[in-house]
């Protein structure tokens, strides 16, 4: 089984380079460092990389200095740690140097993963990452610690909307239990998570939502973040993960689209299902990908033009 083949390459190696996707969110930080812990508790010389800084928001997590952004960091290893990264170049930059090991752990959650890996650990119907290192822990044996069980529940939380997405399972529950009777306090969790916002985060946030709007026959909301919004309002986009969701949860919308223009010609797109639309599906027509109720895609070009195309692909699979 997948899960013995990622121990068994653990077990067989003693140094590793754990790394996950760009745009780096909660379950990505979180399982990794959930995995270097675990990586230290059996004895093993771990390394943590990412093509970019960790964002500020997550920054209280224990070991989050040690994460590093060149590879000329770390002086020798024997495999990477791929998590919830569906494909090796989403890992950005240093994609290069982590396709260079002769053994790649691919470990990921999402239906869209291309199994790039020599070791493929992927199960698409997990809330997130941090919920298969949880079961990594239980399968070896290892006791999680608190600062372990920290990490893992921010992975959860931030992967499932706070247990309210269709990922949340009962075992999702059950972990959550478990984790979190290791002194977890929740409240005090998710108020770092989101209730540390500048003030000009509101404001960006209040004029994406002066950006509403909803195709003739209600079926899809979206709204959007220019760059002209990002340099009049100063906002860094910490939190535009969830800008989505008020797309979302409008009455009678079966998807939701946040629309975000980046300074590079490039417009990143985060769909959100509400019925049986698989966005999945649509996010791979543009070379992304995800989860059937929850999948981005970038595409290059103006704002609009992407607002047209996403849309307008969105509303012929609802009507096919």
């Amino acid at each position: 089984m997948p899960l013995k083949e990622a121990v068994q390459a653990l077990t067989e190696r003693d140094t590793f380079v754990i790394s996950s996707h760009v745009n780096l969110e909660g379950d990505a930080v979180g399982a990794q460092l959930a995995f270097f812990l675990l990586l230290q508790k059996m004895g093993k010389k771990a390394y943590l990389l990412n093509g970019e800084p960790i964002p500020e928001q997550f920054r209280f997590l224990p070991y989050v200095e040690r994460a590093g952004v060149s590879p000329g960091d770390i002086p020798h290893a024997e495999a990477s740690i791929v998590l919830d990264c569906p494909t090796l170049d989403r890992t950005g930059p240093i994609q290069g140097f982590l396709g260079t090991f002769p053994c790649i752990v691919n470990i990921d959650h999402h239906i869209s993963n291309q199994y790039f890996g020599s070791v493929n650990w992927v199960e698409g119907d997990r809330s997130s990452v941090g919920e298969m290192i949880y079961l990594l822990y239980q399968e070896i044996g290892i006791e999680v610690c608190r600062e372990a069980a920290l990490c893992m529940y921010v992975s959860i939380a931030t992967d499932t909307g706070n247990f309210s997405y269709s990922n949340t399972s009962a075992q999702t529950h059950i972990i959550a239990a478990e984790l979190i009777k290791r002194g977890l306090q929740p409240e005090l969790i998710h108020n770092k998570l989101r209730g540390q916002v500048g003030v000009e985060d509101i404001r960006a946030l209040a004029e994406v939502l002066c950006t509403l709007s909803v195709t003739a026959d209600g079926s899809v909301a979206y709204l959007y973040l220019s760059r002209k919004t990002l340099e009049e309002t100063g906002t860094k986009m910490v939190n535009s993960e969830y800008y989505v969701d008020y797309a979302r949860f409008i009455k009678g919308v079966k998807v939701g689209v946040f629309f975000r223009e980046n300074d590079d010609g490039i417009v990143k797109v985060s769909l959100r299902s509400k019925g049986d639309l698989d966005v999945n599906r649509i996010a791979q027509l543009f070379g992304g990908g995800g989860h059937a109720a929850a999948s981005g895609c970038e595409l290059r070009g103006t704002l609009r033009e992407a607002i047209d195309t996403v849309v307008r692909t969105i509303q012929q699979h609802i009507g096919s």
